[in-house]
């Protein structure tokens, strides 16, 4: 490294580490402001010096072009907004008490520097709003539990944590079943984003109906009723926001809060988004199957490929679907009472050692060959018309080549330039 590079790669950190002792409040160095034709640049510069580890060569880069447009590259119009009264779902939550007013602003602050997530949760956010407020609005659950999802997985469809939670709404295997949704290796239910919410807006029924408060509802989302139950018993609070628990589910309630007010105004927040920026919906025909040999194939006939099938569909597993083989209790029902009726008829039977001896093996043999055949009945379902259907979503050409300059905001107040 030569003198030079080891003079900006000081210069660089020195930098970030005065960033870091302001709160996140950056340090500009710079008195001018950049021109409004440079704002691309600055914008570029701070995601790469937020978000990526860099060379020495990438820091002269960064530093030469911040000295010759007279800017601080990370800085940014941010204003933290008023902090005395915010709303969940319709209940005014007031901020004048301090432990909830700083628990906040940290928040605020957090959120505010994570600049990869929170602009790619608006741009996902944007195409799904329109299929998650519907499913909200008939299940009679607050609109604003759509932030919730929000924080739970950035609106990736494709989300899964370390701990195996899945999806919009990070959902457990074990919780996905109890809500009837189909986990396997062919589907995962938890995926489909129209069943796992509704499946999320049965969590959230269940919830309320023990608390009667939305916040603490949205806070045993993340930490689990019996634990909430619990420690509200124990500390003889009423609502989750008054209590003293871990970390992750404090920070989790005002997440949500943060969020909320990040889509109600981004440009409150320093953001500057466009709507080209956004994904827009996309539109689909549907297919229903309940069987599938090749996906693959299938994609090619409907003239998509493989991947494009698979984004559409998160749900889909595995490269084929078959129905599940199970064999019912009605076949074990009736394997017993054939049994228990063959070693009846022999005892009264029995003439001799030989005789019995015969009749012992015809029975045996009759008996196998009919529970035989009658579980080979019950688990055929290849050909069972009643056998569960899937939704196939297959998107429409136009979306799949989509023009970024027809693209409208789901919500105009998202739109600051």
């Amino acid at each position: 490294m030569t003198i030079r590079q080891s003079i900006h790669t000081f210069a660089t950190l020195l930098l970030l580490s005065t960033m870091v002792c302001h709160a996140g409040i950056p340090w500009n160095p710079f008195k001018k402001k950049a021109k409004k034709d440079s704002i691309k640049s600055e914008i570029i510069t701070s995601q790469k010096c937020n978000n990526e580890f860099l060379d020495s060569a990438a820091v002269i880069g960064i530093v030469d072009n911040a000295i010759a447009m007279k800017v601080n590259p990370w800085q940014n119009d941010f204003r933290i907004p008023p902090l005395d009264t915010l709303e969940f779902c319709g209940e005014k939550i007031s901020m004048s008490r301090y432990d909830l007013r700083e628990r906040l602003d940290r928040e605020l602050l957090a959120f505010q520097y994570g600049h990869t997530n929170t602009m790619l949760t608006i741009k996902r956010a944007n195409r799904l709003f329109p299929i998650i407020e519907p499913i909200l609005a008939e299940n009679n659950i607050p609109d604003d539990f759509k932030y919730l999802m929000c924080i739970e997985s950035s609106c990736n469809i494709f989300a899964r944590s370390t701990v195996g939670a899945c999806g919009l709404w990070q959902i457990m295997e074990a919780t996905a079943k109890e809500h009837g949704l189909t986990v396997n290796e062919m589907v995962d239910e938890r995926y489909d984003i129209e069943k796992s919410t509704k499946a999320a807006c049965d969590y959230f029924h269940k919830a309320y109906d023990k608390y009667h408060d939305w916040l603490t509802v949205a806070a045993s989302y993340n930490a689990g009723m019996a634990r909430i139950t619990q420690q509200l018993e124990r500390q003889q609070c009423k609502t989750a926001l008054d209590l003293h628990i871990n970390e992750e589910t404090s920070r989790y309630m005002f997440r949500i809060l943060v969020m909320k007010k990040f889509f109600e105004n981004p440009k409150e927040f320093g953001f500057k988004i466009r709507n080209i920026d956004l994904y827009p919906p996309m539109e689909y025909t549907e297919e229903y199957v309940s069987e599938m040999d090749n996906w693959a194939d299938f994609a090619l006939g409907q003239g998509i490929n493989y991947s494009d099938l698979r984004q559409a569909n998160p749900w889909i597993r595995n490269i084929y679907l078959k129905q599940e083989k199970k064999s019912s209790s009605s076949a074990k029902k009736n394997r017993h009472h054939k049994q228990s009726r063959s070693k009846k008829s022999r005892s009264r039977n029995r003439k001799s050692r030989h005789s019995k001896k015969l009749d012992d093996v015809s029975n045996v043999s009759s008996s196998t060959s009919e529970s035989v055949s009658t579980i080979t009945a019950e688990v055929d379902t290849t050909s069972n018309p009643s056998a569960k259907k899937y939704k196939v979503l297959i998107p429409t050409r136009e979306s799949i080549y989509y023009n970024p300059q027809k693209t409208k905001a789901h919500n105009k107040n998202w739109i600051t330039e």
